[in-house]
């Protein structure tokens, strides 16, 4: 035999270090070929040295660390869509150290099938990425069923990052899928998400200079109400803040005042075309249709054809934008009154191929808005002028550990301008059927009426000492910060109509592990029977000055005791095994080290799978993190006063015994009197093997199940036992896909 191949008879194999190990598989003849792969002849398993009652005709171990070529592990379950299927039929290439390439395949006895596809690649230095596909065909129902129907859920992700060497950066982050795809996915968050975002993103950096350039591929797909928008493209470029006035040689004489003023550029260019895409359900001639049309849905190629005020086509598909922004800023430093002084002047032009014009329909007395093509451009100019100062005060009162206490007032009065956008026809008037004037902006982002304001926030800061001794009696000192307080408001002097703007408040404090804020708004006039804000101020209808629209309350703390060393540590010096290598499937770019990194653990995902959690020493202790969410909206006339409140404790991690463990997370709302969601593990440490028990009584999904596994990596999807081995989209099965 070859000096890299080593034969045994009547031989096992094992991952457990003892001497009579746990398990073990047996056979008659096995093949070991370069210290990598094991063979086998018929294979039996044995349990504590018990021999089971489960043969196979040959057996294939991969004996190696890392990524490697092979097939997948086949698994089975059932589903309300698939039936009882098989699962992960499928092989595994590492196509060389850069890339490695993944296919596999569900079937079930539904009819359904789901074929899934993806290649991640790595370049160190370089780039780096995934590209994935998945389409499939669903069935739900009999063809003589009310409700049958065939769905094909197709989905393309692509992730990338490349960076070059002369400034250019180029992404992905695409997520391209079909009207059905959330429904086959094996995660919660993909269920009930409503919306999917991708984009290609190309960026060229001109550092010396202070440039960018930005070219922007984007696709937004509202899943929730059927519609997409492309925007093909979007290009941005940006001129950093140049002093044009600055000598490049001084007399000695400091800077004058103009060389303060600088000026800065950007502008972008937005080409959109907003459509409906039609469901991937059978076709009218009862095919389903293909993987580009699933994927895509109804093509922007055949509708969206724009419409004038009269209703005719006007040949245009797409809406495109251009918009060009010049800021004009200077910052002057009073030192003898610690002030700061910054006027700066805004000008800001948008080009568009449409705007709005409002009428009143004579027949329903309803004003209507109708589109006009064409070229349109509207300017808006904005002048401020921002004077900001700090003011301190401190006091030596001692209280307990603080020693000394300091108050921080930062005052920010800010005057804006802003002309009448009516002479430059940007805003108009229609009167509806009262006879009242309604002024109306015939383009976003221009305000209606001319501003004059003056605003106001105010920043406040507490901070104390905080002192205590050390071991040594010697007396240490940490600066803290009791109370963050901020408050905001402002008078527009050119409003003919409630001047007052809302005053806003916020406050946050944190100290340790505790963190707390609140924020609220408050209004200076009354409600009218209907609800609406009236011009009558809230002072003179109730005697009290403000009324309070809403105020949100949020804080959080975390426990974590102090770590020790388990009993089993102290036993056994080094504490468990290391895992074994990851699965195929994983498709790592680089080689595993012999022990798993640390992963987050989180039961309620329900994409959780234990045979990722990290299977390192254990820390005897406890740790858990809480949050307290709580929310007021007063009483209105049309409504009654509404709170919500919620406390969730996430995170619970708790070392019950050197073997048991407990990880979870729970809600409970205060309102409502009851549990939202309640998500336990409970994990038992077998040595070579490993115990879970999962449970959900409460929630959006409920389950119960019980796995039993090897730890080691490459045997856990061979030497695995799930109890009851069902996905968690059962509990989805009344849920009816989008026609």
């Amino acid at each position: 035999a070859a000096p890299d191949v080593i034969y045994a008879s009547h031989a096992a194999y094992t991952t457990c270090e003892l001497d009579h190990p746990h398990y073990a598989v047996e056979a008659g003849r096995i093949k070991v070929e370069n210290g990598e792969t094991v063979y086998t002849g018929p294979v039996r398993l044995r349990l504590l040295g018990i021999p089971m009652p489960l043969w196979l005709p040959f057996g294939y171990f991969p004996a190696t660390e890392g990524r490697r070529s092979g097939p997948l592990a086949v698994g089975y379950g059932t589903s309300a869509d698939f039936g009882l299927y098989l699962e992960d039929l499928g092989y595994y290439w590492a196509a060389s150290d850069y890339i490695g390439l993944l296919g596999k395949l569900r079937i079930g006895t539904a009819g359904s099938i789901q074929a899934d596809g993806q290649m991640e690649y790595n370049r160190k230095y370089a780039y780096d990425g995934t590209l994935s596909l998945s389409y499939g065909r669903l069935r739900r129902g009999e063809s003589d069923d009310l409700d049958f129907s065939i769905s094909t859920p197709a989905r393309l992700v692509w992730i990338h990052n490349q960076t070059f060497p002369a400034g250019q950066r180029l992404t992905a982050n695409v997520d391209l899928q079909s009207s059905s795809a959330r429904f086959v996915s094996n995660d919660l968050a993909d269920q009930v998400r409503q919306t999917s975002i991708s984009s290609v993103t190309y960026t060229q950096t001109w550092s010396r200079v202070g440039r960018s350039l930005n070219v922007q591929l984007r696709a937004d797909q509202q899943l929730d109400v059927n519609s997409a928008q492309l925007t093909l493209p979007r290009v941005s470029f940006s001129q950093q803040r140049r002093f044009p006035f600055r000598r490049s040689t001084r007399d000695g004489r400091g800077e004058r005042w103009y060389e303060q003023i600088g000026i800065s550029y950007s502008g972008s260019f937005n080409n959109d075309f907003r459509y409906t895409p039609r469901a991937d359900s059978l076709v009218a001639d009862g095919s389903a249709p293909s993987w580009v049309s699933a994927l895509f849905s109804q093509s922007a190629f055949d509708e969206g054809v724009t419409t004038d005020i009269n209703g005719e086509p006007t040949g245009e598909r797409f809406a495109y934008a251009a918009r060009h922004q010049v800021p004009i800023a200077a910052n002057f430093a009073v030192p003898r009154y610690n002030l700061t002084v910054t006027p700066s002047l805004t000008y800001t032009e948008n080009w568009l191929n449409e705007r709005s014009l409002r009428s009143l329909d004579p027949i329903t007395n309803q004003i209507v808005t109708e589109t006009d093509p064409g070229f349109t451009f509207a300017r808006r100019i904005q002048a401020n002028l921002t004077l900001s100062t700090e003011l301190f005060g401190t006091t030596g009162l001692r209280l307990g550990p603080f020693d000394g206490f300091r108050h921080k007032l930062a005052p920010r009065l800010r005057m804006a301008f802003e002309p009448d956008y009516a002479r430059l026809g940007t805003v108009r008037t229609v009167v509806d059927s009262t006879g009242r004037e309604i002024r109306y902006a015939t383009v976003p982002s221009i305000p209606t009426d001319p501003t004059a304001s003056l605003r106001f926030s105010i920043d406040n800061a507490f901070l104390t000492r905080f002192v205590r001794q050390d071991s040594t009696g010697e007396e240490q000192r940490e600066t803290i910060q009791l109370l963050a307080l901020a408050v905001s408001g402002g008078y527009n002097l050119a409003a003919e109509s409630r001047p007052l703007e809302d005053l806003r408040f916020s406050a946050n404090t944190r100290r340790g592990v505790f963190s707390a804020t609140a924020t609220g708004t408050f209004s200076f006039y009354a409600l009218d029977d209907g609800g609406l804000m009236t011009d009558e101020t809230y002072l003179s209808a109730t005697g009290r000055p403000a009324r309070l629209t809403d105020l949100s309350f949020r804080s959080g703390f975390s426990l974590r005791s102090r770590s020790r060393r388990s009993l089993a540590e102290r036993r056994e010096p080094g504490g468990l095994l290391p895992s074994g290598p990851s699965s195929p499937a994983s498709l790592s770019p680089t080689p595993t080290t012999e022990a798993e990194p640390e992963v987050p653990y989180d039961p309620a995902s329900p994409s959780y799978d234990a045979r990722a959690v990290p299977v390192g020493p254990w820390n005897a202790g406890i740790s858990a993190s809480f949050d307290l969410t709580a929310a007021f909206r007063p009483a209105t006339p049309t409504q009654d006063a509404r709170w919500t409140a919620t406390v969730g404790m996430n995170q619970l991690s708790m070392q019950l015994t050197p073997k048991w463990s407990l990880t979870g997370s729970a809600g409970f709302d205060f309102i409502q009197g009851e549990v939202s969601q309640v998500a336990l593990a409970l994990r038992r440490d077998l040595h070579c093997w490993e115990m879970q028990i999962r449970w959900q009584p409460v929630g959006l999904v409920r389950s119960f199940g019980v796995s039993l596994y090897v730890k080691s990596g490459y045997l856990r999807d061979l030497l695995r036992l799930d109890v009851p081995n069902a996905d968690f989209r059962s509990a989805f099965s009344n849920v009816s896909l989008p026609q």
